[in-house]
């Protein structure tokens, strides 16, 4: 089976240059974003889709109806598990902004990412488990699918498919709606690509 992971398409809080948190924010794509969710459609038309797994938010749920219009067969299953972390009292804040406010909650989160939990949200450990979840009911299928996520979901992914700790797979950034395909065989992962948005170029 085949299996791509892709992060929605830009929205207006991606477009404003600043590290500001969505979380569980339901923010739409920008006109940006619509043009990058059709640019990454057309990049993955001729592959052989069977499923498109998405979060219920908008920006991911835009996203992937771009993908489904070239393969109208696919079956768009929304899961809640997909959503993205949820940043808690940080959401919607920029990194200045947590600074000002939340500099202790901050450094302490930045001491132990992967096990801390925000206040009112979730830790990463915690996303993990869902993400999992997720995974192991695609892989189930044997089909080939699309997960079409957001930046933090998609890390647990790589962290689990790549075998790579947290602070590795960190070192990427994840622009919106870059791709990786994986080619799955038993216990075998091939990487075929990693973090790639020539789409966008």
């Amino acid at each position: 089976m085949k299996l791509i992971i892709t992060r929605h398409g830009q929205t207006e809080w991606n477009k404003e240059g600043e590290n500001r948190l969505q979380g569980r924010k339901d923010i739409e794509l920008s006109e940006e974003g619509k043009e990058q969710a059709k640019k990454l459609a057309l990049r993955l038309k001729d592959h052989n889709i069977e499923l498109i797994f998405t979060s219920p938010s908008k920006r991911t749920l835009e996203t992937s109806k771009e993908i489904k219009k070239f393969h109208p067969k696919a079956e768009i299953i929304i899961d809640n598990d997909l959503k993205e972390l949820d940043f808690g009292i940080l959401e919607g804040l920029t990194d200045q902004e947590i600074q000002e406010k939340y500099k202790e909650i901050w450094g302490a989160r930045e001491k132990d990412k992967f096990d801390y939990k925000i206040p009112e949200g979730e830790s990463y450990a915690e996303t993990e488990v869902r993400a999992l979840r997720v995974l192991n009911k695609i892989m189930k299928t044997k089909k080939d699918a699309v997960i079409v996520a957001h930046a933090t979901i998609n890390k647990l992914f790589f962290k689990k498919l790549l075998k790579k700790s947290l602070k590795e797979i960190s070192k990427n950034f994840f622009n919106n709606t870059s791709v990786s395909i994986f080619n799955i065989k038993d216990n075998d992962i091939f990487v075929e690509e990693f973090n790639c948005d020539k789409h966008l170029r």
